[in-house]
């Protein structure tokens, strides 16, 4: 069977960096579980690296010859969800390609499928998916014959599911359907010696990619980072890392506190993050001329982080913190550069 032009794995375990033994020993489970056929589910907050496990486990199984997709949940509108997964045949509804379309069990035949943020996908559309899972069979819309599909789900979710399955937002069996191998990511928070580790090889990655000298890291740099709950994990650390090495100097070659208020807009510029305590009001470091709509953004942006921290990662809940609608908190999680995968 050849691979679906396009749909290729694009990490190994090799570009999974650390030395922490936890995460040591995450990678080992992983490679482990992809020897075999087994369904996978990963857990992890955002940020945490899920999609590149996914990617991994795929590339060491005996699938790797054959096409890998990924589907987002949590992107797909309810009623485009039968044609994303199952496809349709030419003329299946207005406005339907005149050459029909594969739908993404298609696509992944014989190889793997990613179902990311499975968490949200809508309850009346995990039925659906459950049915395709056990039957192995899909339809077309607007067809009349049942194809076979042999797909491989590894399904990662930033939300604990057991949670959603109590209070009857996701579908027990479904979940047990996907909870074959259970595969937890830990946050950086949990690993802490990953954090200058990594730090240095996205410094040394970033140096080289914007023909940059060498860049050092003050001391003090080095213990604020360390203090740093970095609620976006080791994306919102590589981004941060990217952002600094284009702000320094040349000359100069230091990445110092200074730097960090910069970057941080001082919002995460203390050692000891967050500053605010029950009965506590947000501390008075504005400085005038200011930009309100920024100011604006950045207090938005750190109760954000806190709603989440509050919530431990679980979105939902931290939408209800901050009485917002969840696809208003998804937008705003975009926005800031805070979201997963």
């Amino acid at each position: 069977m050849a691979m679906t032009k396009g749909y290729a794995s694009r990490y190994s375990f090799e570009d999974v960096w650390s030395i922490s033994q936890i995460m040591e020993e995450t990678k080992e489970l992983a490679a482990r579980v992809a020897k075999s056929t087994s369904t996978v589910l990963i857990h992890g907050e955002s940020g945490t690296g899920k999609e590149l496990f996914a990617h991994a486990i795929h590339r060491l199984s005996i699938r790797r010859d054959q096409p890998f997709v990924s589907v987002n949940c949590a992107a797909i509108p309810e009623d485009l969800f039968e044609s994303e997964f199952f496809g349709y045949e030419p003329g299946a509804f207005s406005g339907a390609n005149a050459k029909g379309k594969p739908g993404k069990f298609e696509l992944a035949n014989g190889g793997t499928l990613l179902l990311d943020e499975i968490s949200e996908l809508p309850y009346p559309m995990q039925g659906k998916l459950l049915r395709v899972l056990q039957e192995r069979e899909i339809e077309r819309i607007g067809g009349t014959i049942l194809n076979q599909v042999d797909v491989r789900i590894i399904a990662a979710s930033n939300r604990p599911l057991k949670p959603l399955v109590q209070e009857k937002k996701f579908r027990a069996d479904l979940y047990y359907r996907l909870r074959v191998f259970p595969l937890y990511i830990p946050p950086l928070r949990e690993r802490k010696e990953d954090i200058l580790f990594l730090a240095h090889r996205f410094l040394e990655h970033y140096c080289k990619a914007y023909g940059k000298t060498t860049i050092r890291l003050e001391p003090e740099v080095q213990q604020w980072m360390e203090s740093y709950p970095w609620y976006g994990n080791v994306r919102e650390l590589k981004n941060f890392v990217e952002a600094a090495v284009l702000l320094v100097d040349d000359t100069d070659g230091r990445l110092t506190m200074e730097h960090v208020k910069v970057l941080m807009d001082d919002e995460g510029a203390d050692v000891i993050y967050p500053t605010w305590k029950k009965g506590e009001t947000m501390k008075e470091t504005y400085r005038f001329p200011l930009s309100l709509k920024q100011e604006l953004e950045n207090l938005e942006r750190q109760l954000i982080l806190k709603a989440l921290s509050e919530s431990k990662g679980d979105r939902m809940r931290a939408a209800e913190l901050l009485n917002i609608h969840y696809a208003s908190l998804y937008r705003k999680l975009n926005k800031y550069q805070l979201e997963e995968g």
